[in-house]
């Protein structure tokens, strides 16, 4: 929707980079996008081109994949189970122990900042509550890990208030940063090597409208465990990451870094976060497409086939993505066409999957319906 920077300078580190990035419809909007596909070659981590190739074993033709207009991913034939206006009701799944996964699920949020999601960052903050209130009514018994990742990570802060706050002694990055910019954490030692990685779990977001705070977890790790005493208050501290003027967002890449073995395995960023038996919930929120990150739809969802062992029943993809290739959509796009969008085709290539549109008021009730289907695919799965 919105110009982007080129990838090329989107993965060149920022002169003033202190880390250098690790190596290695209705109101709402929403449909559901099915695909049974799974399990083939790995696909060249980076190339796009041997990537294809062997990725399209893996992910199936994305031009096949079925699109249809129901909420949960169950048959169309099947009652819609809301009301319009009302907050499903989670009760019936909080009387017995969970089944299925086992009451595990990981949730990762993958959240755009480009300064282009300013008509985005409004619903993004007003429905975190609505989130929590979910997660907490529908999987009450359950053990959950949330984790937010930012859409870049090359840099921590903005380079501009850097250099303003140097000259003003690190007291304010003012007139060219936000009044409550944590000047100094630079020279100071608040910060750590993950805060500059790409893909790590943010527990330090500093920009316009962001937490401009380090958010404390009880667990000391870089995601919220079901441990955590205010559960809505560390999701607000690091999911409110406000709006970059220098940010090269490329929400694949983070997906995939997020959960890359660099990160995941022992000493990394995110170690603990995703568990072998714990339903993986990847959501994406921005106002991007996706033609930058690197490699094609069908690298990408290897990527998150390696992470759950090849098994698709181990995975929900929720989009809160642009909606314009669709017929009725919300983000007033050209309308239905022979071209899928990057990040939408990824969605294709799951059996489930939820699209939404970014450009809906609120985020809530698409959370709220989505959890249905999480619950639905919960109670099928069997880990491997």
């Amino acid at each position: 929707m919105h110009p982007r920077v080129p990838l090329a300078i989107a993965l060149t580190l920022s002169a003033c980079a202190p880390y250098e990035l690790d190596p290695s419809s209705t109101s709402t909007g929403i449909t559901t996008v099915n695909d049974a596909s799974s399990g083939g070659n790995a696909p060249s981590w980076t190339s796009s081109s041997s990537g294809a190739a062997s990725a399209t074993t893996s992910g199936g033709d994305a031009t096949a994949a079925s699109t249809s207009s129901t909420v949960t991913g169950a048959d169309s034939t099947t009652a819609d189970p809301f009301t319009t206006g009302t907050v499903p009701d989670f009760e019936s799944t909080t009387d017995d122990p969970p089944v299925g996964c086992g009451g595990k699920i990981d949730f990762l949020f993958i959240i755009d900042r480009d300064k282009t999601m300013d008509d985005q960052i409004g619903p993004i903050q007003d429905s975190l509550p609505g989130f929590i209130e979910t997660i907490q009514s529908a999987f009450e018994q359950f053990d959950v890990h949330i984790m937010t990742v930012a859409g870049d990570g090359e840099w921590w802060g903005m380079n501009d208030c850097e250099e303003q706050c140097e000259q003003q002694n690190w007291l304010t990055c003012a007139p060219v940063g936000p009044l409550d910019y944590p000047c100094g954490a630079y020279v100071q030692p608040v910060l750590d090597e993950c805060d500059a990685t790409w893909g790590a779990g943010v527990t330090f977001p500093a920009a316009w409208g962001a937490s401009n705070k380090r958010c404390i977890l009880k667990d000391g790790n870089r995601y919220i465990t079901t441990n955590e005493p205010d559960l809505l208050s560390a999701f607000e501290c690091i999911a409110t990451m406000g709006l970059m003027n220098n940010s090269a967002s490329l929400p694949a890449y983070a997906m995939r870094r997020a959960i890359h073995e660099d990160l995941l395995g022992p000493g990394g960023c995110n170690e603990g976060f995703l568990r072998d038996d714990a339903l993986l919930v990847v959501t994406f929120m921005t106002d991007f497409s996706d033609n930058g990150s690197p490699g094609t739809p069908e690298d990408w969802a290897y990527d998150l086939r390696k992470a759950k062992a090849f098994d698709d029943e181990a995975i929900v993809l929720l989009g809160l993505i642009p909606d314009g290739y669709e017929e009725s959509n919300l983000c007033m796009g050209p309308g239905p066409g022979d071209y899928l969008p990057p990040l939408n085709t990824l969605l294709t290539l799951f059996p489930h999957s939820v699209l939404g549109s970014c450009c809906a008021e609120n985020y809530v009730p698409f959370f709220q319906e989505a959890a249905v289907m999480v619950l639905e695919v919960c109670e099928q799965y069997i880990p491997q």
